[in-house]
Parts: C-alpha cells; sequence; structure tokens
C-alpha cells in the first residue's frame, strides 16, 4: 500500500472592496452545514472501494473533524451552535441524485438525541446545548463512524453533482435562521460532471483565485457554474428558501438575475469553510487520481447530456471514478474532455482541474471570515515516527499519562501530522497522517509498558 503525504496549506483571506458589505457584528450563535463529496474519485485507491490510509475519502472525514474541532476552540466567542451533515453524489440508481441531509435524521441522530444536544424543530439541525463541549466530541464521533457506513463509502460509479450541492447547502444553512452567522464546510475533490438544476454550466476557464467585483461575474466566466455558485452566495437575501421549501425556485432567480456587478456583495454573515483534496503527479505516477483515461467517455445524468447535446460545452475532469463507469454513461456527439491538470513544476502536475482549483480557492477567501485548506497526497512519502515502544510518544520508556497528554492536548489532537507540526509527527502512532482516535488508542493498549512505576489508571475515553 502506497504512503501518501498531506500538505496543510491554510489560506485566510480577506477582500478589502466596496462590494463587500462591512463585517456584522459576531451573533451569538451559528449555524453549519458540513457538505461531504460522496463521489467516485474520493475513493480511488482500490476498487470497489475500500477506502484505504490517504484515501481523499478518509481525509475529508478527519478534515471535518478538524473543523469541528476548531470550533470548539472558539466555544467562548460562540457559545451555541447548530450542525447539519450533508452529502452529494448521484448514485445512478436512484438512492440518491443531489445534495441530501445525511445527518441529524429520526433514523440516524446519534449524539443528537440527548441531554446535550437535540433536532431543532424548525431548521432540521443538530442545535448543542449552549457552552456545552460535550455535543462536539459526539458530532466528531459520527464523522469518524460514516467512515465505514457501507451505504456511505464511495463507490465508482457515482457521479459528481458539485454544483447543485453547493447551491442546496447555501440555500439551507440560509433558511435555517436568517439573524445568525451561517457557514458551510465543503470537502471534496473536486469534479464537477452531473450538476442538471439552477447551477448547471459549463466550468469556468478565466481560473479567477480570488474575487473580482469590477468584473462581469466577479471574473468568473459568465454563465459558468462557479459563477453561478457565487451569485446563489450574494443573492441569498434576495432569494431565501424556506425552511422545508423546495430546492430549485431560489436558485434559478439567483442564477437567471443575471451577472454579478460591483454592486452585488456577499452577506456579511456567511462564512465558506473549503477543504479541497488532491494529489501532486509526477510522470508515470500510479496514483489512480493522477490517472485520466485518454479515451474517457464523460458520465452524465441524462438532464444534463439532453442539455450539453444541445449546446455542447467543455466541463471539468470527465473522469470521477473507475473506468468501468463508461458502460454506463452517455455517449454523446460532441464528447466531453479532461481540462489540462495544473502545472506546479517542470514535472509535477495536481490531480485537479486548474480552474476549480482557482475557484475553491477564491470560495476559501470570499468573505473575511472564511478559509481554505488544500489536503495533497504525494506517492511514497511516510507519516509519523518510529518509536522503540509502541505508544511511548516522548520516547521516556514508559507509556504513560505523559503520552496521552500530549496526543490529547488541544493544538495536537486531530491535527494533521505534517511538517510543521513537529509534535503531531511524534504523535502519529499508526502513521497514517493524523493525530486521532487510532492513535490514543494505541497508547491505551499498551498503558503501562516499560514503566518502573505503575502510571496508574488508564484515562476513561467519553
Amino acid at each position: 500500500m502506497r504512503k501518501l503525504a498531506l500538505l496543510l496549506a491554510p489560506i485566510a483571506g480577506a477582500l478589502a472592496t466596496t462590494a463587500f458589505a462591512p463585517a456584522a457584528h459576531a451573533a451569538a450563535s451559528e449555524y453549519v452545514i458540513i457538505l461531504l463529496d460522496e463521489t467516485g474519485s474520493m475513493c480511488t485507491d482500490s476498487v470497489p472501494c475500500a477506502p484505504t490510509t490517504g484515501s481523499f475519502w478518509l481525509n475529508a472525514l478527519d478534515d471535518a473533524k478538524l473543523w469541528v474541532n476548531q470550533d470548539l476552540s472558539s466555544l467562548s466567542a460562540t457559545p451555541q451552535r447548530f450542525y447539519s451533515i450533508w452529502t452529494f453524489k448521484n448514485t445512478q440508481d436512484g438512492t440518491q441524485t443531489n445534495a441530501a441531509k445525511l445527518w441529524p435524521t429520526s433514523t440516524f441522530n446519534t449524539g443528537c438525541n440527548t441531554s446535550h444536544a437535540s433536532i431543532d424543530a424548525t431548521s432540521g439541525f443538530c442545535a448543542f446545548k449552549s457552552n456545552d463541549t460535550v455535543p462536539y466530541t459526539a458530532l466528531q464521533n459520527v464523522l469518524e463512524s460514516i467512515k465505514t457506513q457501507s451505504d456511505q463509502i464511495p463507490q465508482p460509479t457515482w457521479l459528481t453533482p458539485l454544483a447543485d450541492g453547493l447551491c442546496r447547502a447555501l440555500s439551507q444553512v440560509w433558511a435555517a435562521n436568517s439573524n445568525q452567522n451561517r457557514t458551510v464546510i465543503l470537502e471534496s475533490d473536486g469534479g464537477e460532471n452531473d450538476s442538471a438544476l439552477a447551477c448547471l454550466g459549463p466550468l469556468s476557464t478565466t481560473g479567477n483565485s480570488t474575487i473580482d467585483p469590477t468584473k462581469s461575474d466577479w471574473g468568473f466566466t459568465v454563465g459558468s457554474w462557479n459563477a453561478n455558485v457565487f451569485r446563489r452566495a450574494a443573492r441569498l437575501n434576495s432569494f431565501d428558501t424556506p425552511v422545508g421549501g423546495d430546492f430549485g425556485p431560489p436558485e434559478t432567480s439567483a442564477v437567471t438575475a443575471g451577472p454579478l456587478t460591483s454592486s452585488d456583495s456577499l452577506p456579511p454573515q456567511l462564512t465558506m469553510k473549503v477543504s479541497i483534496q488532491y494529489a501532486l503527479c509526477a510522470p508515470g505516477q500510479t496514483d489512480p487520481a493522477c490517472v485520466f483515461p485518454p479515451t474517457a467517455t464523460p458520465m452524465m445524468a441524462t438532464a444534463k447530456a439532453q442539455a450539453l447535446v444541445a449546446s455542447p460545452t467543455t466541463f471539468g475532469p470527465a473522469f470521477d471514478g473507475d473506468a468501468t463507469v463508461q458502460a454506463k454513461a452517455l455517449t454523446l456527439a460532441s464528447p466531453l474532455v479532461a481540462s489540462p491538470l495544473a502545472t506546479t513544476s517542470t514535472t509535477t502536475t495536481q490531480s485537479i482541474d486548474a480552474n476549480e482549483l482557482a475557484f475553491f480557492r477564491a470560495l476559501g477567501k470570499a468573505t473575511k471570515t472564511s478559509k481554505i485548506r488544500e489536503v495533497t497526497r504525494v506517492a511514497g512519502a511516510v507519516y509519523g515516527q518510529t518509536h522503540k515502544l509502541a505508544g511511548d510518544v516522548d520516547d521516556s520508556g514508559c507509556v504513560d499519562h505523559a503520552d496521552y497528554a500530549i496526543i490529547t492536548q488541544s493544538d495536537v489532537w486531530l491535527s494533521r501530522a505534517v511538517q510543521p507540526n513537529q509534535i503531531g509527527i511524534r504523535a502519529d502512532l499508526n502513521r497514517d497522517g493524523w493525530v486521532n482516535e487510532q492513535d490514543r488508542a494505541i497508547v491505551l493498549a499498551n498503558w503501562g509498558k516499560g514503566c518502573i512505576n505503575n502510571p496508574g489508571p488508564k484515562p476513561v475515553v467519553q
């Protein structure tokens, strides 16, 4: 199995332009949607998909847990939050064709049916009890459990309604409560290839990594799906979606209102937290994310295929899963082709389309509170650090409370174990690139080993 590396590249940007409204006074609460890409390319390490260390799918869920952990660290500034987990995919069998809520629901409300949290009757989000730390851990446990839920593990045949997923998430989080802060956490590897509703459009070819309000549609190709997502985000106040309302009319209204101009702005209450997964690809790279079949047939939903036959255009990478999907794909008169990969050096490319990556960077800098993380992997890289004694993080010769404390300290727990996080690298005992439950379990499993004196009872995991 290949060793894959993660590169943490946090970018927090603020756009100083008169097109954006002044920052609003911090609200007492926040509504958060965690939007997970569950499409084929998120799990390309094996077919049929069995997530392995370094897969985009596992990295995305660990990264989502990190966002939640960072929310917990700012609890004093935002005493109450409301969370919901959504996924987007087209399973092609009718099970799911767009973005849909996964948690909390009547059948899956683990962690949101307790004295610490409950389903909010109006929004459908999980309402965390004010200033209570317990439900944050419960939410992280929910995200961990999703990793191995058989009906949630991405399959090669699942397509990518990315534009529609983003627009629906924006509508749903905004409908929650118009007077509070709203956040969309996006975990995706890009590869839009299946949107068929209001936000459908070709991939923007302008490659803007920042918004330029002086240009039509803020610098993105007019009518592209990227521009349509920004139209929806900028017009949330004008075309709201009622709680429980149908997806479609508000998004259509936001898009058909025309290109964005310098008079438009994003709501200051909106935060986009964008985490993008991609691989760095060298010549001859065997990482599946780097391999685009030379004769790949685009995988399209029927509605989208019909629209494209009438007006052929080029979307992003056509490959979003295993080549076996081609047997089920529609063949168009003008086949779509994969856009050129972004070049990072004379020998290295990126598995994500350059224009899509630029869009995600712009999305992650869209408002003063928005952020972006780029999680990359490189074949052959090695995680963690070898210790003479399993579980002995500090190499003291004894597995005890000191080792447990290092793993669970706030700036290490659930973090990426990559440079410059030296402590995290030492604490990555299973060497998967993260400091999490698996590393804690290794310490507990080896408790007391090598110790001259009794280290005392094992810590109790809540």
